[in-house]
């Protein structure tokens, strides 16, 4: 039996080679996904994107030394990525009862451009994603993905969501196409309150068609800059956008039963935007007719879920300092198989974090609160 002490709020597929190809109606198989192999190793092909490479994505028991952007196959990857039972032998072996499973090449899908082609592409990874959760509903957690394709189309698929026993939903751009709630996203949050579904938001939001904001000027003399830099050392800054415009908006105070998770962004931000937020509101709300009831922290505190791997810092303040924002909302993570994992050093990792720091505050942030928030039935 193995010695469970966690329960990981954001692990990943590295989705399977077939996903796509072997899922989509075949009137959109020629356009879908799919893997080539090259001589920099194994990547995924979408319509108007360029050759990606799984490397980043598929790291999990690779030295940090070893670490590689490309030049990585499938055939030399943990079946983990990718195979259920092998999956849960690797969280038998890190100590992790549970764990929330999220996409990675699945997250392109919302630069699909052809509308039709994008939701068959969500619907197929939906239905890979429920399939594999389903070899084991109590410790696989499958999040979901949004289609944009309306408000209806969303509304549609979440529902879906649901029948298939998934445990929630990713929501990566909002069903009017922005970044920034629109009187059009109302119905789709009255719907989604009343389903109760649990939405995420991994990293941050994109814009119409998946289109994000791209750095400018000349390219760096580094060319894998931008990747180490928006992928990795930026990170939180898409769900500190995202949040603030969830709660200055007032979607929050209008849909009081939804819970939202901060995914993969850190928590060490978290107490510094919660006071700058409060004090924007205090200071600038009358001329901006600004008018919530609540202080955008407590919003944060009554519905929003933040996730972190390593955050030294963040849990210090948490713990330490409960009046900044306190350790019921927390949620520790593996991120495996990516490249900020901690597997298969997952106990370690938290033992060195919480070192001197009361064992009810790690026993929250590391199993209850992940427990409460998702219904899991641990051993």
């Amino acid at each position: 039996m193995a010695d469970f002490e966690l329960i990981s709020a954001d692990d990943h597929f590295t989705e399977p080679p077939d996903l796509w190809q072997s899922r989509v109606p075949a009137s959109s198989r020629d356009r879908a996904p799919r893997v080539e192999r090259t001589d920099n190793g194994d990547g995924w092909v979408f319509p108007n994107r360029p050759w990606t490479p799984i490397g980043l994505g598929a790291q999990a028991g690779r030295s940090f030394e070893e670490y590689r952007y490309s030049g990585v196959t499938f055939d030399e990857i943990r079946p983990g990525n990718y195979e259920p039972k092998a999956r849960l032998e690797d969280m038998d072996q890190d100590g992790v009862w549970a764990s929330a499973l999220y996409p990675t090449t699945g997250l392109s899908v919302a630069n699909i451009e052809d509308v039709g082609l994008h939701v068959d592409c969500v619907r197929a990874y939906n239905d890979f994603c429920a399939e594999f959760c389903a070899t084991d509903r109590r410790r696989l957690l499958g999040l979901g993905l949004i289609p944009r394709n309306g408000v209806d189309g969303a509304v549609a698929e979440v529902e879906r969501m649901g029948k298939l026993g998934l445990a929630g939903a990713v929501l990566q751009a909002l069903p009017s196409g922005g970044v920034w709630p629109s009187a059009e996203d109302e119905r789709f949050w009255a719907a989604v309150e009343e389903m109760g579904t649990l939405l995420h938001i991994h990293i941050g939001l994109v814009g119409k068609a998946g289109a994000s904001t791209q750095p400018t000027g000349p390219p760096p003399m580094n060319p894998l800059l931008p990747i180490v830099l928006r992928g990795y050392a930026l990170i939180a800054q898409g769900c500190q956008d995202a949040f603030a415009g969830l709660i200055f908006s007032g979607v929050m105070e209008r849909y009081p039963g939804i819970k939202w998770v901060a995914v993969e962004s850190g928590i060490g931000w978290v107490p510094y935007y919660l006071e700058r937020w409060d004090g924007v509101y205090e200071r600038q709300r009358h001329w901006s007719k600004l008018d919530l009831p609540l202080a955008p922290s407590e919003y944060w505190r009554r519905q929003v879920f933040a996730t972190f791997e390593e955050d030294r810092i963040g849990v210090e303040l948490a713990v330490r300092h409960p009046e900044y924002v306190g350790v019921d909302n927390l949620m520790w993570a593996s991120d495996y198989p990516h490249g900020d994992t901690t597997w298969p050093n997952s106990r370690q990792s938290v033992r060195d974090q919480f070192q001197g720091l009361p064992d009810e505050a790690r026993r929250k942030i590391t199993w209850d609160n992940a427990r409460r928030l998702y219904a899991i039935e641990t051993p």
